[in-house]
């Protein structure tokens, strides 16, 4: 995925397909993080915190849907994303590139916390098996696309 075009705020990346079928897939994961991961700690008495919690879970689970309706009218839009033969086109706005990385950050989080959290002696240790690798290459692709849309941004500033 390289960035070929960047005018008034609207970015162009060029993808071959094999990057464009990879995109695609880690995208498709969303969302990864598990539900009642993100937990409230500082609250005053139990039923508060039960209660608030409560409401940041519903909140959250609206979230993620409001982002996979967004996410499939994104992934099926024409003017964002256009399939030649040889290459795939990517044109984003700035909001663009913004709600993609909160995607795919959502996609690497989610995939280190289903790998058990590892630390860096952990990680070390963990193998790589049927069950766990589909985590492994989305962390580590999802990690790179966010790179690339990174990079990209910070050409602009």
């Amino acid at each position: 995925m390289k960035l070929v075009k960047n005018t008034s705020g609207r970015f162009v990346f060029q993808l071959t397909p094999r990057e464009q079928r990879l995109f695609v897939e880690v995208l498709e994961l969303y969302p990864l993080i598990p539900d009642g991961t993100r937990k409230l700690t500082k609250q005053r008495g139990q039923a508060t915190l039960d209660e608030s919690q409560e409401l940041l879970d519903e909140a959250l689970a609206e979230q993620r849907v409001s982002n996979q309706r967004h996410l499939a009218k994104f992934l099926a839009d024409p003017h964002r994303v256009h399939t030649m033969k040889s290459y795939t086109r990517l044109t984003l706005a700035a909001s663009d590139m913004e709600f993609l990385l909160q995607v795919l950050n959502d996609i690497r989080v989610g995939s280190w916390i289903l790998l058990g959290s590892p630390d860096c002696q952990t990680e070390k240790r963990l193998e790589v098996t049927q069950k766990n690798a589909r985590y492994f290459w989305a962390r580590e692709l999802a990690g790179a696309f966010q790179s690339l849309l990174i990079a990209a941004m910070n050409l602009v500033q």
